[in-house]
């Protein structure tokens, strides 16, 4: 395999945590509900949980180490599935799920990274590796109550009984800090609302933080509403941010890019923030006025944490966007550093390389576009009128617009010009590994 045949096939592998592995409990449960979170939204509210926490209660950890561990965290569940507590002893399924991701990781380059990532975070032998196992359940368990709100657990009898006992079994059996089972406490009494940044009320900020952002695990990703690509669910945005992570992971390992990692994919994990409060807008349609908003919300979001200036940086950081409103008296223009170029990459062409895999799998018709406000684009109209396809659309304006550096180009032209395929799952198939879900 080329460079970025194994990029492309790395990401498709990966993607599958938004498409195709649900989250196990949930389903089993038959909640009733429009949209049920996949694991990769899972992964995005963790992120957004931890920045939370470790802004309430200062905690003495790498922050952007966390949110990397969280990003690769379930990724042996793209070879075993989700597995659900009941199915099988944590041990048995943890020993399994160790199996696998050793034997992908052998099989991706420079995969010691991603290998070393996750034995530490299953090890829980290091501050943020303990950080993120709490993260990482006591997110199941606010979403639980988030669900149970609005009801979806109403055909399981009394609602409020049912989450005291989700909720009370994690507390009682997961060893959390006193922080986390506050929070959780709070969860199992309170209904969780947002409310503007309350001084001396930690707990009520990580309620208030993580309730608002978990709304992009429901809202939905524009474009492919506006294509009619054919899905039961459209892509969340909080799905979008996984995928580009994923990406950029892929990339610097893949490429060996002189990037500071960690810090790109916190960039990542944080450049849509504003859409909790601003709608998801296609890139096509997105004008001045929609940045400013944008901007302004990101500002409302990370104004409910203690350090939400943290977050605020990061956005203006990827966005390019000056510190201050005139930098110096020349007025010269801001340099971009490198990690906010190359995650903006990643944004770019992500749902590039997925227009692909709508193609190949015959979800989108060129011929049902009425009404399509991104037909008026004079760069969309002119490949569609010359008889491309929709992905080769899509490829050929990133690159005429983003004007992609090495290696994002090579990355894209391989998408542009074969067909993606996804060889790991069937690798691991002959060698025992299958989903158990």
């Amino acid at each position: 395999m080329t460079e970025a045949s194994t990029v492309n096939a790395l990401f498709l592998l990966t993607n599958k945590l938004k498409d195709q592995v649900k989250r196990k409990g949930w389903h089993d449960r038959k909640i009733n509900r429009h949209r049920v979170e996949s694991v990769a939204d899972h992964i995005y509210g963790c992120q957004m949980l931890a920045y939370a926490m470790n802004s309430e209660f200062d905690y003495d950890i790498d922050i952007e180490k966390v949110i990397l561990m969280l990003s690769i965290h379930e990724i042996g569940e793209t070879i075993i599935g989700d597995v659900a507590p009941y199915d099988m002893p944590s041990k048995e399924k943890s020993e399994i799920e160790k199996a696998a991701v050793k034997e992908l990781c052998s099989m991706i380059p420079n995969g010691d990274f991603i290998l070393d990532l996750f034995n530490e975070f299953e090890g829980k032998g290091t501050p943020e590796a303990q950080f993120c196992y709490f993260v990482d359940k006591a997110e199941c368990d606010l979403q639980a109550k988030l669900y149970s709100q609005e009801g979806c657990f109403d055909h399981m009898g009394d609602r409020n009984e049912f989450v005291k006992n989700f909720l009370g079994y994690d507390m009682k059996k997961r060893g959390f800090d006193s922080n986390f089972y506050s929070v959780l406490e709070y969860a199992s009494n309170n209904n969780m609302v947002i409310k503007e940044h309350q001084d001396n009320n930690p707990i009520q900020n990580v309620i208030s933080f993580y309730t608002l952002t978990n709304s992009l695990k429901d809202k939905k990703r524009k474009g492919e509403e506006i294509w009619k690509i054919k899905k039961e669910n459209y892509g969340s945005v909080g799905e979008h941010i996984f995928s580009t992570q994923m990406l950029a992971i892929f990339t610097y390992l893949v490429y060996q890019r002189d990037i500071d990692i960690k810090h790109t994919i916190s960039l990542l994990s944080t450049h849509e923030l504003g859409e909790n409060i601003t709608d998801d807008i296609c890139a096509l349609l997105k004008t001045d006025i929609d940045r400013k908003n944008e901007l302004e919300a990101v500002k409302k979001v990370a104004s409910i944490l203690t350090k939400g200036d943290l977050l605020v940086k990061q956005y203006k950081e990827f966005e390019g966007i000056p510190e201050k409103e005139i930098v110096n008296e020349k007025k010269e223009k801001v340099v971009r550093t490198k990690e906010s170029i190359y995650s903006k990459y990643c944004d770019k062409l992500a749902p590039d390389i997925i227009s692909k895999i709508y193609d190949q799998k015959n979800l989108i018709d060129l011929d049902n576009q009425e009404g399509n406000p991104t037909l008026k684009d004079e760069t969309v109209k002119r490949h569609l009128d010359s008889g491309k396809s929709f992905s080769d659309m899509w490829i050929l304006y990133g690159q005429e617009k983003y004007k992609y550096e090495e290696p994002f180009m090579t990355i894209s032209n391989h998408a542009l010009n074969n067909r993606l395929d996804e060889p790991y799952t069937l690798k691991l198939k002959q060698k025992g590994f299958s989903s158990l879900s």
